[in-house]
């Protein structure tokens, strides 16, 4: 298959469920990566387990901190134009301000889940653009069948009107407003479905060594739940075409920074 065909293969694939998995050309963005996790990430995971769950981020903060040092989305971006070009209808890209680092421990009976429950983006943002932005979530290390991301296949088809939420302040993988585990991009008020997705056909993401999954923001997705004894690693930011962002609100997990910001 040429790339060409490839690439509109992969375009259909979005829009008609969601999510496409794909290779990732420039395999030195997560080469990089990797190395950054690895310098910093040292020592047993034991020892990562004894910690707090406060403790925890705030020590993977500083992770993605350096990862944040990579120019990671200007990156992707060339590495990817021709199908984020496809999807946006060739126009100008603005992209998360932040890269955030997705790490999640073993669930063991003391360390009770600590990934998201399964959402969509217009859960937690009104803002007019939220519908329209890109996901993208790139594999780092222990990702696997027993802890890999979940979703619902064409459930971006499904109209916000359609699902009943409701807040969950019991969700386990509640973080405090203002924490590291904020920043990462957890959630602080976390919210759960009641009616309106069919989960009897919920998927896994099956990622091959340097793939990545680029998805609707209106996906459910989540689910996550590290059943295993490694630590999961992973990184993910947004991107959105310019002419879907009116204006754009700074963004806590930045530091004060837009939300989105051109490339």
């Amino acid at each position: 298959m040429s790339n060409d065909m490839e690439i509109i293969e992969n375009y259909n694939q979005y829009k008609n469920e969601g999510v496409v998995i794909k290779e990732i050309q420039d395999r030195s963005i997560l080469d990089d990566i990797i190395n950054k996790v690895k310098n910093h990430f040292t020592k047993s995971t034991k020892t990562y387990m004894k910690m707090s769950r406060n403790q925890f981020h705030d020590f993977v903060i500083e992770c993605q901190y350096e990862i944040n040092k990579l120019d990671i989305q200007k990156r992707f971006y060339e590495s990817e134009k021709k199908l984020i070009s496809l999807i946006t209808s060739n126009d100008e890209v603005l992209h998360e301000s932040v890269v955030f680092l997705r790490v999640v421990r073993p669930k063991v009976e003391k360390n009770p889940e600590e990934n998201p429950d399964f959402h969509r983006e217009t859960f937690y943002s009104d803002d007019h653009h939220t519908p329209y932005v890109i996901n993208i979530w790139i594999p780092i290390m222990n990702v696997n069948e027993n802890n890999t991301l979940q979703y619902v296949p064409e459930s971006h088809l499904i109209p916000d009107d359609d699902i009943e939420v409701e807040i969950d302040e019991t969700w386990p993988g509640k973080v405090d407003k203002f924490s590291s585990g904020h920043k990462m991009g957890f959630f602080w008020r976390p919210k759960k479905i009641i009616s309106g997705v069919d989960f009897h056909n919920v998927k896994k993401m099956h990622f091959d060594p340097y793939t990545y999954a680029m998805f609707s923001s209106m996906l459910i997705h989540g689910g996550a739940v590290n059943n295993t004894t490694d630590i999961r690693f992973a990184f993910g930011f947004g991107i959105v075409p310019k002419s879907a962002t009116a204006k754009l609100k700074n963004f806590y997990a930045a530091d004060g920074k837009e939300h989105f910001i051109t490339l």
